[in-house]
């Protein structure tokens, strides 16, 4: 009969090269050294606890063991150990590290033979509280060493579910409801029974069994915002299963493995067959629905195979069903999954001795404008991109920009997307000039340059003839020379004109516009003399004389004349 054995078994696998992962992804170690981990639990602040399968439970801080939590007294043998660890989820107010072992002679309590049980632990910073642990349920079968099972996972209703086999010895303890053997449990934190269970009351049946048939339920999860289990059922010869866990289910062993459809059994929501020269060992994983992977990958439900090295991906719908499984990578001899705070893939290879980690990443790689080159007050479209699909959640790309230009303060590439356009606006009466287009994303920063010429068409003085002394009330003639130095005709019937301004800190006089002639084109490369009649001001003083070239809806353009300054008496 072929198990799981969760010990060192290097001549089977020998050396492991991992194949290559999808785009963007990348599978890292986390910590290294540990001795046969085969479980571990993220504490609410980010810190990882490794169980040891030979007793010790590490904490793990920045990719160190910076202390033993606690070393419990376990039966090691074959698949015996400290096999699962949870936290309470109201840890602030319980401190509470629960852990699923199997007892030896110097346990707490000891039975009279090897059993699995269920005890609870008070934190205490980096260690447990001395002489707090507490047994919440005791006595699960451990008959032949193998298929003791021992995941604990807290549902979203504060419930703790806890999954056992089915001994290794009987495998009819299985299709018993008057033992623990070969289920899913639930209990309530403190180890009394909740009354919704479907067992709950019966006289003979044990209370706190919810589903039931299983062979070696070793790992099993949540699916995320429900309370649908997915159990990871190790099988026997030929198949390999994970079924969708039904207040009081039969999932068929020893009767049954694999697919079946049989009255009174529930047949698995997926299921993979060995072949003759291929054994398999499922590790039951979860769904990645935080976010962070890309799709197709985010939603999935993710899980190992123990002897074959892997890690897969499998679809479900909205309803629990299959609908398509994929490769992934290779993995070497994964025992646990952990979604982490940062929404990262955590997984346990006992062989390796540690723990590593599966991150996705999307690299700001490209930032574009078109066009590079606008007039003032019109606009340019910039595309900013990655090397990746973005993240199902979207990638936030910061952005800013130099005086000239105006531009949001970010934009997100949408989940599944490599690209995002995004506006950049420039002022209305904009003289020439150009802006840095900046975009910034987990340390990579991006530049663009927008070039901004004046809006309308370009103007340039050329010459001017302006009296410097003039009598109060007096009249006089004056001219000014421009060159069209843009690339737009100037007409009369197209509204360029020449305008009288006021430079900074003097009075302005005199004409308010000068017009082209009527039927004039002033041609890109041509000059033009603009000539008018001024009258002196009435108050003797000292004046300026300054015009630059207008635009009706554009405003002043180009370079203006030179500044006269004008002595009136």
């Amino acid at each position: 009969m072929r198990k799981v054995v969760l010990c060192i078994v290097g001549f089977a696998l020998g050396a492991l090269s991992f194949a290559q992962l999808p785009a963007g992804f990348t599978d890292t170690p986390v910590v290294t050294g540990l001795s046969q981990p085969d479980a571990m639990a993220f504490a609410p602040d980010g810190r990882i606890f490794v169980a040891q399968k030979t007793g010790a439970i590490k904490v793990v801080v920045g990719g160190q063991v910076v202390s033993t939590f606690t070393t419990i007294n376990t039966d090691t043998f074959d698949e015996r150990g400290v096999l699962g660890l949870a936290f309470d989820p109201d840890f602030s107010n319980h401190p509470y590290l629960y852990v699923y072992y199997t007892t030896n002679a110097n346990s707490l309590n000891p039975p009279p033979s090897p059993k699995n049980r269920v005890s609870r632990f008070t934190v205490n910073g980096n260690v447990a509280v001395n002489g707090s642990e507490v047994i919440l349920l005791d006595d699960i079968a451990s008959d032949a060493g193998n298929h003791n099972a021992g995941c604990l996972r807290f549902a979203p209703d504060g419930t703790l579910y806890i999954s056992t086999g089915d001994g290794g010895q009987f495998h009819t303890n299985s299709q018993n409801l008057t033992n623990l053997s070969g289920k899913i449990l639930r209990i309530n934190k403190d180890g009394s029974i909740p009354n919704t269970n479907p067992f709950f009351g019966s006289l003979s049946d044990r209370n706190e069994i919810f589903v039931y048939g299983l062979r070696n339920p070793f790992r099993f999860s949540f699916r995320p915002g429900t309370s649908t289990l997915y159990i990871g059922d190790v099988g026997e010869n030929t198949w390999e299963e994970v079924n969708v866990g039904v207040p009081g289910g039969n999932y068929g062993w020893n009767t049954y493995e694999g697919p079946t459809n049989v009255a009174g059994f529930i047949s698995p929501a997926f299921y993979y067959m060995h072949t003759n020269t291929q054994s398999a060992a499922i590790v039951g994983g979860l769904f990645m629905a935080g976010k962070r992977f890309a799709p197709p990958y985010d939603g999935s439900y993710f899980y190992g195979d123990y002897i074959r090295n892997v890690i897969r991906r499998v679809v479900f719908n909205s309803s629990n069903v299959y609908v398509a499984d994929f490769g992934f990578t290779n993995a070497n001899t994964p025992v646990d999954f952990a979604e982490g705070p940062d929404g990262a893939l955590y997984y346990v290879s006992i062989n390796q001795g540690s723990v590593r980690r599966i991150v996705y990443k999307a690299t700001l790689n490209g930032l574009s404008l078109s066009p590079t080159t606008v007039t003032g007050g019109n606009s340019s479209a910039a595309t900013v991109s990655l090397d990746n699909p973005a993240p199902a959640a979207g990638a936030l790309i910061a952005l800013s920009s130099t005086a000239g230009a105006t531009v949001p303060s970010s934009v997100r590439i949408p989940g599944g997307a490599t690209s995002v356009q995004f506006p950049v606006t420039t002022a209305t009466r904009s003289d020439s000039g150009s802006a840095t287009i900046t975009a910034t994303r987990i340390g990579v920063t991006l530049h663009a340059v927008l070039t901004i010429n004046p809006g309308g068409a370009n103007a340039t003085f050329v010459s001017q003839s302006v009296p410097t002394s003039m009598l109060a009330g007096h009249t006089y003639a004056v001219s000014v020379t421009m060159h069209n130095s843009g690339g737009t005709t100037w007409t009369y019937a197209g509204g360029y004109r020449l305008l009288s301004y006021n430079p900074s800190g003097n009075k302005t006089w005199g004409f308010d516009r000068m017009y082209i002639a009527s039927g004039t084109s002033v041609t890109p490369g041509s000059d033009y003399t603009f000539m008018a009649t001024v009258t002196a001001p009435l108050t003797p003083g000292r004046y300026n004389f300054q015009c630059r070239m207008l635009l009706n809806g554009i405003g002043t353009f180009g370079q203006p004349s030179a500044n006269v300054v004008v002595s009136v008496s």
